[in-house]
């Protein structure tokens, strides 16, 4: 149902007549930018690969994924909590909260928006959903300033 919320909600955004329509359709913009995190957007990159290639056609729009994160590790290794943090979050068995895993993840992910025209790449945003234990911060800012194990995905090939 959650899901379906959200399929509307965009469709009805950007349909003529709509409360926002207007806002939108005056808006000179180059590029649609996306959220996508399993735990809220959908636990299926088929589905997001589907979706991202009809925005692009019908739009004919750069996409961008502006916001992802996916785990390594569903260990509580510091004093804050973690917003993921259990296996009901992940997109098992594909993509478990390894090193691995979350290397796969932006793999996939990567490999989607080059396969799709008009795709232009994605944002690793989210990396204070898990706890790292290492150095942490000491201006009150759950930022710890870490890379991820996942940072050799990032190259461009």
């Amino acid at each position: 149902m959650e899901n379906e919320y959200k399929k509307v909600y965009f469709r009805y955004v950007l349909k003529r007549g709509s409360l926002h329509f207007n806002q939108f359709t005056s808006v000179d913009y180059d590029i649609i930018g996306l959220s996508y995190y399993p735990i809220w957007h959908g636990k299926s990159l088929t589905e997001l690969k589907i979706k991202v290639q009809e925005i692009s056609t019908l739009y004919n729009k750069s996409i961008l994924i502006a916001e992802t994160a996916y785990p390594f590790t569903l260990d509580w290794n510091d004093w804050t909590n973690n917003i993921v943090g259990q296996d009901s979050q992940l997109i098992l068995p594909d993509y478990p909260a390894t090193k691995d895993g979350q290397k796969k993840f932006i793999h996939d992910l990567k490999s989607i928006m080059q396969e799709t025209e008009n795709g232009i790449g994605f944002c690793y945003w989210g990396a204070e959903l898990i706890a790292w234990k290492g150095n942490q911060s000491t201006t009150a800012s759950p930022w710890e300033n870490q890379a991820l194990p996942v940072l050799s995905e990032f190259r461009n090939e």
